[in-house]
């Protein structure tokens, strides 16, 4: 951080702090049949976003007829995705227990199943990062799976660790969900096909209605798990996802991120009553816009929301000056989550603002 005098000492900062996750609104997921999603016909081939109930827009395809059978959308803004079957995608044939890398028109190596012991047969349908785009990748499968002596049922969910560079250079790190396991149990006889978490929970989506205590879920429906019970994290009527497809998988958005150290001040078209603030756009692809706050120097983490939607493509923002001394933070967010405010000179997160601009944060390491 820095001071720059403008008559007044504004402080700049940028920005990264935690707080708890809660029930996401905006996700991708791909159905497993066509299917009406937002007025128009969607294919197996085709990720499609939702940010409110019913507003389904195409955000990217594979290859027609690469059906994708699992999903996650990385920090860096590029596309993990699984294949229902053998696919030739950039030369490369791809097979259901790979993991496939996916950054515009290229698609390289990310997980290679034989490698860690999946056999020639074994499909991957829901996948997801721990921890941002160098953590642990968790999947499941389509069938129960034997690797070395333990054999995992088809909601299980499994952790992988990269133990180096390449496709090939993972190991099992454990059993992150173990579907027999929790209370109430999951039948043998019902596949996980989506997984992602969300608030600490992990959310999970089912091929088939799957009764869990008291309530019956539906396939399309998103089902939270916080360790000890399940609950209806969002319904598939509520967002009209239609009846008799599946969710092949699904991801929420990348985690906003954190503004590079970029920030500056300048004199706005009415100073002193105002300064223009530029900045560097964020580390991660989740950022999709910027939300400034304003705090009294010398009154740390006094910070509050002044502008909670800047537009995201210029990376600059006039804003009014108040009385005192002020310091200014520039903090990415996307349509469900606040990112990052940014560290103290003890290397720890700031807090949050008194008045937030998103109920949420949500916070991983930059790609």
């Amino acid at each position: 951080m820095r001071a720059v005098g403008l008559g007044r000492v504004v402080l700049l900062a940028v920005a990264l702090a935690a707080a708890p996750r809660v029930l996401a609104v905006s996700l991708f997921a791909v159905p497993d049949v066509p299917a009406d999603l937002g007025g128009a016909t969607r294919l197996p081939w085709d990720i499609v976003r939702k940010d409110t109930p019913g507003s389904w827009s195409l955000a990217a395809s594979v290859p027609f007829p690469t059906a994708v059978d699992g999903l996650h959308r990385m920090d860096s803004g590029d596309w993990l995705i699984s294949v229902d079957a053998p696919a030739d995608l950039g030369g490369t044939t791809w097979l259901p227990r790979d993991v496939v890398r996916v950054s515009g028109g290229t698609y390289s190596g990310f997980f290679c199943g034989g490698a860690v012991g999946l056999a020639p047969g074994v499909n991957i349908d829901a996948l997801f990062l721990r921890g941002g785009d160098a953590g642990s990748l968790v999947l499941s499968f389509d069938a129960p799976v034997t690797i070395g002596p333990v054999t995992y049922d088809s909601a299980d969910l499994l952790a992988f660790a990269r133990i180096g560079p390449g496709c090939s250079s993972w190991m099992l790190s454990g059993l992150l969900f173990d579907a027999s396991s929790a209370t109430p149990s999951i039948a043998a006889s019902t596949n996980v096909t989506g997984a992602d978490e969300r608030g600490g929970n992990l959310v999970l989506t089912f091929d088939v209605p799957t009764t869990l205590g008291a309530t019956t879920y539906l396939p399309g429906d998103l089902v939270a798990w916080d360790g000890l019970s399940f609950s209806m994290f969002q319904s598939a009527i509520a967002v009209g996802w239609p009846r008799g497809a599946v969710v092949n998988d699904f991801s929420f958005l990348a985690d906003p991120g954190l503004v590079p150290p970029t920030l500056t001040v300048a004199h706005g078209p009415s100073f002193p009553s105002d300064v223009t603030l530029s900045w560097s756009t964020s580390c991660s692809s989740g950022a999709e816009n910027y939300a400034i706050y304003q705090g009294t120097l010398g009154s740390w983490y006094s910070h509050t929301a002044l502008d909670c939607s800047d537009d995201g493509a210029l990376l600059t923002e006039t804003v009014p000056v108040g009385p005192g001394n002020l310091y200014y933070l520039v903090v990415p967010e996307n349509t469900d989550d606040e990112g990052s405010y940014g560290l103290t000179s003890a290397s720890i997160q700031r807090p949050r603002g008194i008045m937030t601009c998103r109920l949420t944060q949500s916070i991983s390491s930059c790609p």
